[in-house]
């Protein structure tokens, strides 16, 4: 981790969104085991099945968990059953004083004991999923409100839906966060980019790297609205790898159906997602507004951090 843009802090505030049960896991996961190695409060508010997967991996990789179950400082809620209980009686709609009743009793309850608190929570990914996204963005801003005056740590699960208005409403719920967290998928880049090139960390190579996959684009008969798009997230994809992996990468392009890939690859080893945390709305976190999605791959010797950028 060589800068903040690389990891997460006390007292953040986080998004994921996921295109399966796996990238949540892959998420949410090393996100608790965090919290249980600097032994802080957890707060898990999610469906059942959700919880049962992410108790289940936790106990698997050994992080103590039966141990904070016993200690009293592991708490599982139900997201579905909150949600419910804030819409019962408001025809809907959620009041700042049914959260502060139900969200924040819960956070000042704990932070009474002295401990640092962290949460990961879907009650906005619930709203987000029935369509509700102005719902979400209202959560959002009382979550934030919560969190101004009391302090922790707080990570947002979003399933990936690309219906116009969920794709419009991502760059409001990317500013209602500080970080915004990669998918962490194990699938390979692909096999037959249409562009590939190498560079070394230089100060310049961002540039030479737009330049060269401008004039590729041109080649390529691309618009000038996708070249523009696809010139941004290269960018900062290649900007990542010169600050903060401080390797060679290799930047690959390849269209697809509906997208164009693009991915850098560098020799800076992924050791935990949460390695690779963009800060919203800078650097990596552009990625969340630019891109169908975007995420990190482990590799043998390093990783690749890419984006579909739709066509």
């Amino acid at each position: 981790m060589h800068t903040p843009e690389h990891a997460t802090t006390a007292c953040d505030h986080l998004v994921q969104f996921y295109d399966s049960e796996d990238e949540l896991v892959n998420a949410v996961v090393p996100f608790l085991a965090a919290g249980l190695d600097a032994d802080e409060t957890l707060v898990v508010i999610a469906t059942a099945p959700h919880r049962l997967a992410f108790e289940r991996e936790l106990a698997a990789i050994g992080t103590g968990l039966e141990a904070a179950i016993a200690a009293g400082t592991y708490f599982a809620i139900d997201a579905a059953e909150i949600l419910h209980y804030l819409q019962e009686d408001a025809g809907g709609q959620i009041h700042a004083a049914d959260f502060d009743a139900t969200a924040g009793r819960l956070v000042r309850r704990l932070l009474a004991g002295g401990r640092r608190l962290r949460a990961y929570g879907e009650i906005v990914g619930l709203l987000w999923d029935r369509g509700d996204t102005a719902g979400a963005i209202a959560l959002e801003a009382l979550w934030n409100d919560l969190r101004a005056q009391h302090p922790f740590t707080l990570l947002c699960g979003y399933p990936l839906i690309l219906e116009p208005a969920h794709r419009a409403a991502v760059p409001d719920i990317c500013r209602a966060h500080a970080s915004v967290l990669p998918a962490v998928a194990e699938a390979s880049p692909p096999s037959a980019p249409a562009f590939i090139a190498d560079f070394t960390p230089t100060i310049e190579a961002p540039s030479r790297a737009r330049a060269l996959l401008r004039a590729k684009l041109a080649e390529l008969h691309f618009s000038e609205d996708l070249t523009e798009r696809l010139t941004l997230a290269v960018s900062e994809l290649a900007a990542n790898a010169v600050l903060h992996a401080r390797t060679p990468f290799r930047l690959r392009v390849q269209p697809r159906a509906a997208s164009i890939w693009v991915g850098v690859e560098d020799r800076d080893p992924l050791t935990s997602p949460l390695d690779v945390v963009g800060r919203s709305p800078h650097g990596l976190g552009l990625l969340s507004v630019l891109a169908l999605r975007w995420g990190v791959t482990p590799g043998e010797a390093g990783k690749t951090i890419w984006a579909e950028i739709p066509q």
